[in-house]
């Protein structure tokens, strides 16, 4: 599981249509919203940021047909927010939150739209990497 950070940190789940969004604070990522990808976008992501005080921001890439898209979408985010950027490898994060929200199912809990436990799990997957990596 992650490890503590001292960072606010904004995961996104970049798509054409819709943005999952996952926040971390205190080195825990929670899925936070789904934002419709269209001329709004940048400032609901501003107000988030703004809100969180969020220092950096992790965006979820692979690679095939979305790679491209994924990448200009950072540099134009780096550009408005004024943000370090960090990609991941988000392969078959989509599916392992499909995978949690199906045990989820049965619970109390609210069930959060995929795209924003995805988020979550790129920040997660961040978090470890970052762990992983002061540990040795």
């Amino acid at each position: 599981m992650s490890k503590t950070t001292s960072e606010n940190l904004l995961g996104l789940d970049f798509g054409l249509k819709h943005i999952g969004v996952a926040v971390a604070v205190a080195g825990l990522p929670q899925p936070h919203t789904t934002l419709a990808n269209n001329q709004q976008l940048y400032q609901k992501i501003q107000d988030i940021v703004t809100t969180h005080k969020i220092s950096k921001v992790v965006i979820g890439i692979s690679d095939g047909k979305m790679l491209s898209s994924s990448k200009q979408f950072g540099e134009e985010l780096k550009n408005v927010l004024g943000l370090p950027v960090i990609y991941i490898d988000e392969t078959l994060s989509s599916v392992e939150a499909a995978e949690r929200m199906r045990w989820q199912k049965n619970s109390q809990r609210q069930r959060r739209p995929l795209h924003e436990v995805a988020a979550a799990i790129i920040l997660e997957t961040y978090l470890d990497e970052v762990s992983s990596f002061r540990e040795n």
